[in-house]
């Protein structure tokens, strides 16, 4: 505990070491109740259509990613990004199709709560499928954009997780995403920063490229 207690400026309260000792050390009971929670962030943030809130959802869902990969979280991680599209359009949102299909998201969402507090990762997974499906079928004048959306939103993630460090390879298995899609994404964005000391990304791309030529 002395360890977490000393700090360079001297003595640290008992009471802020412990804290400090709680925060860094608390994880979800478990991996299905933790997608539980994450799915309830994001029903209640799309239902209010609050953007901010279904970003940091977003976020939280990479970073949990980046730890350790997880393909339900993943699927969250993709809903939440395009819900997060859908609410900053207004005409969805004023039309039939959308109309219709929110007590079936909100149903589907529930799904995936449910199985989350049940532990049955088949519900899960059911649930997670049909939310995907829901969006997906918007009205037909709609269909281009939001499959554009959805393919977008796998490669956004892809890049994302492969600009926090994880290898092209392990991205690409994860996430079922063509590596030249990702290295595409990534040359085209402002990801070209650094992920490893003294090695920018653009050095990266330059080495993957060659290898895959």
């Amino acid at each position: 505990m002395t360890a977490f207690i000393h700090t360079h400026s001297g003595l640290m309260s008992l009471a802020k070491a412990f804290k400090f000792y709680r925060n860094i050390t608390t994880m979800p009971v478990s991996k299905d109740r933790f997608i539980s929670e994450l799915a309830q962030k994001i029903r209640s943030a799309y239902k209010k259509r609050d953007a901010r809130k279904l970003k940091k959802v977003y976020h939280q869902c990479l970073n949990e990613l980046v730890i350790e990969f997880d393909y339900h979280i993943f699927r969250l991680a993709l809903i939440s990004y395009m819900l997060t599209k859908l609410v900053t359009k207004p005409r969805y949102w004023r039309s039939e199709s959308i109309r219709r299909y929110l007590s079936r998201i909100d149903s589907a969402f529930n799904q995936v709560i449910r199985g989350g507090i049940r532990h049955d990762y088949q519900k899960i997974s059911k649930g997670l499928d049909r939310i995907l499906e829901l969006v997906n079928s918007l009205d037909a004048e709609d269909q281009r954009y939001v499959n554009s959306l959805v393919e977008g939103g796998k490669v956004k993630i892809a890049a994302t997780l492969y600009a926090k460090g994880l290898s092209l390879s392990r991205v690409a298995d994860l996430t079922r995403v063509d590596k030249h899609k990702i290295l595409s994404y990534v040359g085209k964005t402002t990801m070209a920063d650094k992920v490893e000391s003294g090695i920018t990304m653009q050095m990266r791309l330059n080495k993957l490229r060659r290898m895959l030529d």
